[in-house]
């Protein structure tokens, strides 16, 4: 089966520290503030359109002055993370391999700064607590604030920064009901880009 994901963006919180399992991420030694917003939005659709693209706002290279339009192409992987989401096109990607999670990431050829990741790990005891799932363990950032919970409780929008990195990280990570593991997507763009990282952010979804 596939998840699909809602379609919140957090903007707000407090500094959260993370577990995790996958890539990234150490044990929490900070209080975290979380918001809870219902059980998100029920997708039925795939957000991935096989033959189209999308034309979105502009995007703002390295240099501030220059910019240029975005387009989106759909991306899925079909090599055993059926991870799928829209990604500029012309972007450079590269994959990503560790013990238990795998992935891609793309990063635009103007702007190293700019880049979009997907990962998916099998790592259940990652985000179990007490028997119950919370996706905010293994969220891989851990200056990550204004976390969300969406989906019934499943997923995690998030906001972070990367030291050396001008641009803004949107995050967004969700847990599988069925013990199979959990996928995520960041996106690191300029913070006027806040539109396009929320169109990349809601196409997300990966077979679980």
């Amino acid at each position: 089966m596939k998840r699909f994901i809602p379609t919140a963006i957090a903007t707000s919180g407090l500094l959260v520290f993370a577990v995790a399992c996958g890539p990234g991420g150490t044990p929490s030694t900070g209080s975290t503030n979380v918001t809870t917003t219902g059980s998100g939005l029920n997708q039925t659709g795939n957000n991935v359109s096989p033959s189209g693209s999308t034309n979105v706002t502009n995007n703002t290279v390295a240099n501030g002055t220059t910019t240029l339009p975005v387009q989106l192409k759909p991306f899925q992987d079909t090599q055993g993370t059926g991870l799928a989401a829209q990604i500029p096109a012309g972007w450079t990607s590269s994959r990503i391999n560790g013990g238990n999670y795998g992935g891609w990431k793309f990063v635009n050829p103007q702007d190293a700064n700019q880049q979009v990741v997907l990962v998916k790990s099998a790592c259940v005891g990652c985000y179990m607590v007490n028997g119950k799932p919370d996706p905010k363990q293994p969220i891989p950032e851990q200056n990550a604030t204004g976390i969300t919970l969406t989906n019934q409780g499943l997923t995690a929008t998030y906001q972070f920064t990367k030291q050396g990195n001008p641009n803004t990280g949107w995050g967004l990570l969700t847990v599988t009901s069925n013990a199979s593991g959990y996928g995520y997507i960041q996106v690191l763009l300029p913070a006027s880009d806040l539109a396009v990282a929320q169109q990349i952010l809601t196409s997300f979804h990966f077979s679980s």
